[in-house]
C-alpha cells in the first residue's frame, strides 16, 4: 500500500509539472498563473543589456525563494543560476534579473528552478510550499543574445526635415549623430503613435528579414551613405496630418538576418513655419485662380479657403510699405477680424476664376488671408496672408489683384493721400474740429453776455436823464 501510494505521489507531481501547473505541496491550490521575460521586449540583446524574468503567483506568498537557472543557445549551453532576494512581504511577483555578458548567444531558454527541497514559502494563511520547476520550452517573449553582433549606437541620435528648396513638401528626414554600418541596412517605420507596437516576423523560429507591425510594412529605408530618409507620396501624407510623428529603425545584420530595432519612437521635430506670405501663394487671373503651398501638405487633394477684405487702416498700411518686422503679423489679426468682400473654397492648384464675385475699387488695397482646408481637424493648420492692390478698368473690363511683390503693384501713401484717408478714418462718434468748435461757442456766449450787461446800463442811465 505505501509502495502504492508512493507511485501515485511520483506520477501526480510528474503530471503537474508536465501540464504547467508550476506549483506543488501540501496544498494545491497555489498555483504559478503566467511567467513573463521581459528585455523590456521580444529582440536582440547585446552585452550589458538587462532581461528580468517575472512568476506571477495566484495569491500572495512570502519566504525562501530557489535559484532559477536559464541558458542560451541549446541544452548543452553552460547554465546560468540566478537568485532573487527572499520575499519579506508578501507578493504575487518574484522576479529574477540578469545582464547578458560576453558570450551569450542564441535564444534565452529556462531549465527552472534549482534545489527547491532547500526552500520553502508560505501563503498569508501560514500554509508552507515547496516550488517545483515548470515544464516549458520557451518564454513568452523570445529574447536572443548575439554579443558579436556590433549594432549602431542611436543614442545621441538627432532627426530632422531636411529641404534643399524653400518647397518644404520635397523633403527628406536627416540623421546626424549617428554612424551607420556599411555592412547592416536599416529600415524606418513612422507612425504618429509613440506606443506602436512593432513585430518582427520569424519564419519557422528563425527571424529572418520580414517585418510588420500587424497592419503596415516598414515604409522605407535609410540611406546608408548619407544618412538620410527619402520621403514618398505616403510619407508626406503623413507628415501632412495633423498630431506629432514618430520613427522607429530596425537595423539588419546582414551577414546573420538578424534585426535589431536601434531607435524606438522617436520623436520628429516638424520645422518651423516659412515667413508669412511665403507660405502659401495665390494668383487671381481673368480666367483662373493660381494656389500654391510651400509648407509640408501632403500628395492630396487638398482645397484652400480665402478671406479677402479691404486695408482701411492707414497705420497699418504704413507700416508694410516701410518693411516693419512685425507688419504682417498686424495684417494677419487685422485680416482676421476685419470683414469680408468675399469668401470661399478653391482646389490647391489651378481652379475656376473669383474675380466676378469681387466688388473692387482701382488702386485701393485689400487682404487675403488663405487656410489650407485641415478637413476636420485631420491636417494640421497652414495658414497665410497677403496684400494686394486693385487693378480696375471698367471701359476694358479689367479687373485684377496685384500681390505686393507683383511689379503692377504701386504704392499710392503721397503726405496728401495719407492725410485724406487719415481724417476719413475718425471715428463718427466724434465731432470733427472739436478744440475750434467750442472756442467759437464759448466766445459767442460771452459777446452775448457783454452785450445784455451793456444795453441794460444803458437803459438805467437813460430812465435817470
Amino acid at each position: 500500500m505505501k509502495k502504492t501510494s508512493k507511485i501515485l505521489l511520483i506520477f501526480i507531481i510528474t503530471l503537474f509539472t508536465f501540464l504547467g501547473i508550476k506549483v506543488f505541496a501540501e496544498d494545491s491550490n497555489l498555483s504559478l498563473e503566467s511567467v513573463k521575460i521581459t528585455a523590456p521586449e521580444a529582440g536582440i540583446y547585446g552585452v550589458g543589456q538587462e532581461i528580468t524574468i517575472t512568476f506571477h503567483f495566484n495569491k500572495p506568498i512570502k519566504g525562501q525563494m530557489p535559484k532559477y537557472a536559464i541558458y542560451f543557445g541549446d541544452a548543452q549551453s553552460e547554465k546560468i543560476e540566478l537568485e532573487t532576494e527572499n520575499l519579506t512581504d508578501f507578493s504575487s511577483d518574484v522576479t529574477y534579473k540578469y545582464k547578458i555578458k560576453s558570450g551569450d548567444n542564441g535564444e534565452l531558454k529556462p531549465e527552472g528552478f534549482v534545489n527547491t527541497s532547500e526552500c520553502q514559502i508560505q501563503d498569508e494563511n501560514g500554509k508552507t510550499y515547496m516550488l517545483t520547476s515548470p515544464f516549458m520550452t520557451r518564454f513568452e517573449n523570445k529574447i536572443l543574445a548575439d554579443t558579436t553582433i556590433k549594432w549602431t549606437d542611436f543614442n545621441n541620435a538627432q532627426l530632422s526635415i531636411y529641404t534643399e528648396n524653400t518647397n518644404r513638401n520635397g523633403f527628406h528626414i536627416k540623421l546626424d549623430n549617428a554612424t551607420l554600418s556599411a555592412d547592416n541596412d536599416y529600415y524606418v517605420h513612422l507612425s504618429h503613435l509613440a506606443e506602436e507596437s512593432i513585430i518582427l516576423k520569424d519564419s519557422n523560429d528563425v527571424y529572418n528579414n520580414f517585418y510588420d507591425n500587424g497592419t503596415k510594412m516598414w515604409q522605407t529605408t535609410l540611406n546608408r551613405t548619407d544618412s538620410k530618409v527619402y520621403c514618398d507620396s505616403d510619407i508626406r501624407n503623413l507628415f501632412a496630418e495633423a498630431g506629432d510623428i514618430y520613427i522607429t529603425i530596425c537595423e539588419i545584420d546582414k551577414e546573420t538576418y538578424i534585426p535589431k530595432i536601434v531607435l524606438k519612437s522617436k520623436k520628429i521635430e516638424r520645422p518651423s513655419f516659412l515667413p508669412i506670405t511665403q507660405r502659401i501663394t495665390a494668383y487671381f487671373f481673368k480666367d483662373e485662380t493660381n494656389t500654391f503651398c510651400w509648407e509640408i501638405h501632403g500628395e492630396n487633394e487638398r482645397k484652400v479657403n480665402y478671406k479677402i477684405g479691404k486695408v482701411n487702416d492707414i497705420e497699418l498700411l504704413k507700416s508694410l510699405k516701410n518693411g516693419e518686422s512685425s507688419a504682417y503679423q498686424k495684417l494677419m489679426e487685422y485680416a482676421k477680424k476685419s470683414e469680408a468682400i468675399a469668401t470661399g473654397t478653391v482646389k490647391l492648384g489651378t481652379d475656376k476664376t473669383i474675380m466676378d464675385k469681387l466688388n473692387l475699387v482701382d488702386d485701393e488695397y485689400y487682404f487675403v488671408y488663405l487656410e489650407l482646408d485641415t478637413e476636420e481637424g485631420k491636417y494640421y493648420t497652414i495658414e497665410d496672408v497677403s496684400l494686394y492692390q486693385a487693378l480696375v478698368n471698367k471701359d476694358l473690363g479689367i479687373k485684377n489683384l496685384a500681390s505686393i511683390v507683383d511689379k503692377d503693384f504701386k504704392w499710392n501713401l503721397d503726405d496728401e493721400k495719407l492725410k485724406e484717408e487719415k481724417d476719413t478714418t475718425i471715428s463718427k462718434n466724434e465731432l470733427p474740429n472739436t478744440g475750434i468748435t467750442i472756442i467759437t461757442v464759448l466766445a459767442f456766449l460771452t459777446l452775448i453776455t457783454i452785450s445784455l450787461i451793456a444795453f441794460r446800463k444803458y437803459k438805467s442811465y437813460k430812465d435817470i436823464n
